[in-house]
């Protein structure tokens, strides 16, 4: 099963049952585009032609990234069952795919609405981000809390909680070479925080562009800011 073979079953059962969100690739996503990308996105499954699962995912756009990731998300089957599905579909048969888009219909209603809507603004992310993602103690969930709270004004946490992760990750650099290029993004951001909190809101909302560009989103930037 092709990708868009996908998602045109999505946008004719899915979509419409979802006021406000649209369709990019295989991204269904909230708009307009504020700070945080969030949606669901339908993955086919490499090994079987017929099946596909959902993952539920808010990304802080703040964050740079050039992919989306699910640090903040679960897999729909997990939200509502604590396991994961892969959903089998037979493209030829319209009776079968209805059936199988209305149960998914009714498992993003029920979970992955309430999931991603808890983290649809960068409050959300200081309130709920830590527990939504499992891992609070994780590098990548410390920066996107530390950035949010920059962006609600809670600078003096915001700068302690950049000191202490830098310091984490310029000790562990050196085994984990991703951490190189996070720590420098934190030493930017604390400089600037020193410097001027409105510099450090500035050089967040430079990013929040950037990886929309990166999405493919860019068509969002004057929309949602």
């Amino acid at each position: 099963m092709k990708a868009r073979d996908l998602m045109k079953l999505v946008k004719r059962f899915v979509l419409p049952h979802l006021e406000g969100f649209r369709v990019h690739r295989s991204l269904v996503y909230a708009h307009p585009v504020d700070m945080v990308l969030r949606g669901f996105v339908f993955q086919p499954l490499s090994m079987d032609p017929n099946a596909f699962t959902v993952e539920v995912f808010a990304q802080p756009l703040y964050v740079p990234s050039d992919c989306i990731w699910y640090t903040f998300g679960k897999r729909l089957g997990w939200l509502k069952h604590r396991r994961g599905i892969w959903w089998e579909l037979d493209i030829s048969d319209l009776r079968q795919s209805e059936a199988v888009f209305r149960e998914i219909t009714e498992y993003i209603l029920d979970v992955g609405l309430p999931f991603v809507q808890r983290l649809a603004t960068p409050a959300g992310f200081v309130q709920y981000g830590a527990k939504a993602s499992g891992v609070p103690k994780d590098p990548h969930v410390r920066e996107a809390i530390a950035y949010s709270r920059i962006l609600i004004g809670d600078y003096a946490k915001a700068a302690r909680e950049l000191e202490h992760l830098h310091r984490e990750l310029i000790r562990e650099q050196e085994d984990y070479p991703w951490m190189k290029e996070m720590a420098e993004r934190v030493e930017t951001i604390s400089k600037l925080l020193q410097q001027s909190p409105e510099d450090a809101v500035r050089q967040l909302h430079e990013w929040r562009d950037w990886t929309l560009k990166q999405l493919r989103l860019e068509k969002e930037i004057g929309e949602g800011s």
